[in-house]
């Protein structure tokens, strides 16, 4: 066992943050299915892919420099931070200003299959780890650009 955990931890910094992330695209993929043969089976692979990912976020954490590790925090201090913000925002003024509220709506029931409730959380949560996400990617790849720029 000894030698397949160095085995992995030997892997490049990429394929740690590919295999972290590897059972949210699958749990995306394969939610709905599961949930129709029970709830507890989501639940399992839902915490089965956390404890996944957790485990493979660390290594891929392990194998970055520091420059690449001050990239990915100053990234998501700033980029995440402001797509909270943003999609704070965005779901506060969906609550209170009518008009737009009535818009997602609208644009929501045309979804084939959309049903109000539970499902509307979830996709709120997505959203905002969404717009985190993008906040993320924008402010790296700037972080990048700005230090790799000749003097």
């Amino acid at each position: 066992m000894s030698r397949f955990v160095a085995s992995v931890q030997r892997l490049p910094g990429w394929t740690h943050l590919s295999l972290a992330i590897l059972p949210a695209f699958i749990l995306l993929v394969l939610g709905v299915p599961m949930l129709k043969t029970g709830l507890w089976l989501f639940q399992i692979a839902t915490l089965a892919g956390c404890v996944w990912g957790l485990v493979f976020s660390i290594l891929w954490w392990r194998a970055l420099d520091e420059i690449r590790r001050e990239a990915h925090k100053v990234a998501w201090i700033w980029g995440g931070s402001s797509g909270l913000v943003l999609a704070v925002a965005v779901i506060v003024s969906i609550e209170y200003f009518r008009p737009l509220g009535d818009l997602i709506q609208h644009a929501a029931l045309a979804i084939p299959g959309w049903r109000p409730g539970p499902a509307g959380f979830f996709y709120g949560v997505v959203f905002t780890a969404f717009v985190q996400f993008a906040g993320y990617g924008l402010v790296w790849a700037g972080w990048w650009a700005a230090t790799r720029r000749p003097r």
